[in-house]
């Protein structure tokens, strides 16, 4: 009878992990986390660790050579391009403007990374982790995230539709509007979406 109960149970756990063991949620793929490690030969974007701010300059490391790296934040602050607080011990995403190190735009990702939550209350919202991978908290924009990237200075979200009329996964644009270690908000898919981070 031991026997019997031990076999029984061993055959469902290995049907529970064999189906994910996940109660709804997304099921993450491999290509899903790849996607921002892997490098477009078309995205002129830096990666960053900020180590201090010097007036209208920032000293950073370079995450791809380790090289200490200062440019100039004056025309991204004065377009308004500069997405996030500059923290020491930040990462950023920047661009740059070409043969010079004149920063054009800057995202700090370590405030971008997270989950984020409607400023209506409503409960719904978005989470963007660390390995690229995007996902809707509820319900937004009547799609499901897949994955995020930077792009040549501009955050990309990728989704299918939630109506089942196309399971093509589609990238898109967000315009960025505002970002701080508490606030996000930004354009997506037609709307226009504040979001409060949530602690």
């Amino acid at each position: 009878m031991k026997l019997t109960t031990l076999f029984l149970t061993t055959l469902t756990a290995t049907a529970l992990a064999a189906c994910g063991g996940n109660s709804g949620g997304v099921q993450r793929t491999e290509a899903d986390a790849a996607r921002k490690a892997k490098a477009d030969p078309a995205d002129s974007t830096l990666y960053v660790k900020l180590t201090s701010v010097r007036g209208d300059s920032l000293v950073a490391t370079d995450q791809h050579s380790d090289a200490e790296v200062v440019l100039s934040v004056i025309e991204a602050n004065r377009g308004g391009q500069v997405f996030g607080n500059l923290v020491s011990d930040d990462t950023y995403a920047l661009t740059t403007v070409a043969g010079q190190r004149t920063v054009q735009t800057a995202i700090n990702l370590s405030q971008l990374e997270g989950m984020w939550l409607l400023a209506d209350k409503s409960g719904n919202g978005i989470r963007l982790e660390a390995d690229g991978a995007a996902s809707i908290v509820g319900t937004l924009a009547d799609v499901t995230l897949r994955s995020w990237r930077i792009l040549n200075g501009r955050l990309m979200l990728s989704y299918i539709k939630n109506d089942g009329s196309d399971y093509e996964e589609t990238e898109e644009v967000v315009r960025l509007v505002k970002l701080s270690a508490d606030a996000l908000s930004m354009s997506f898919h037609n709307q226009h979406f504040d979001f409060y981070r949530d602690k």
